[in-house]
Formats: C-alpha cells, structure tokens, sequence
C-alpha cells in the first residue's frame, strides 16, 4: 500500500457532482465539501493548508470535457478543440549567478521583450507575479523598444 503525507476522501457521487461542469451549491468547491462532511481529510493537513490553491485550482481542471474523458476511460479530445489547449508566455525565467564586491549571489530573473532594459523590482513580501498581471508591463513587453 503506497505511503502518503495526506489524504483526501470522497464518495463516488461527490465527486461526480464536484467535476461537473456547473457543479451544484456545496459541492463547487473543496471547502464546500469539507464544510458538508462529504470530503473527508486526513493526516498531515499543514501540507494540504499550505497548498490550498494549487489544489483547488489542479482539481477544478477536472471540469472540462477532456478531463472527464479521460477519467472516464472515454478517448480525450483533441488539443485545441476546447478540452485543453497550451499557450507559451514570451516569459524566459532562469537563476543569475553575481559576483558582487566579492559576494556570490545566485538571483532568479525573468525577461520578456525586446530592446532598453527596464528593470522592475518587488519587495520582499511580494514576487514577480504582480508585474503580469499589470496591463502597463504588458504594453512594454509587446512594444519592441523595451526588455523587461
């Protein structure tokens, strides 16, 4: 029996209702289902807390008609035919090893564009994401006269 940190438990029927597509009040959501008793939680649950988003947002991809083929055993649809597509962000992310006054420093980056340089830095409490959803760096990363 395979060993795990934690674990989730539900009954068939939820989860049928769960990965529906307009799925019924109590049931749209994972906290919905622990708050109903029909989504059961066990073990090391700090992982699982830590980690709410990630999980919730991996599951509810279940919701579209590719997912559900495939956990059905049924044949997926093609890519591009709305069950799943991918995209490339013109984002290249990669570590930076610097050599600063002596100090070794390892400085993890992302660039987009093309042309000037222009640097944009977070505070510690925050991380690069807020810059994508900014419409303005976005406009910076399709005009060609600027690197971000």
């Amino acid at each position: 029996m395979p060993s795990s940190s934690f674990a989730l438990r539900v009954a068939e029927a939820e989860w049928e209702k769960f990965c529906r597509s307009q799925p019924p009040p109590g049931s749209h959501d994972l906290m919905a289902l622990i708050k109903r008793r029909a989504l059961k939680t066990e073990g090391n649950l700090q992982i699982f807390m830590a980690n709410l988003r990630y999980f919730k947002e991996a599951l509810v991809k279940l919701r579209t008609p590719g997912a559900r083929a495939a956990l059905s055993g049924a044949q997926a649809a093609p890519l591009g035919s709305g069950g799943m597509s991918v995209a490339f962000e013109p984002i290249i992310g990669r570590y930076m090893h610097l050599d600063l006054f002596g100090r070794k420093h390892r400085i993890y980056l992302e660039q987009a564009g093309d042309g000037v340089p222009l640097l944009c830095l977070h505070t510690a409490g925050s991380d690069g994401r807020q810059y994508r959803a900014d419409e303005r760096c976005a406009d910076y990363v399709a005009a060609p006269r600027h690197r971000l």
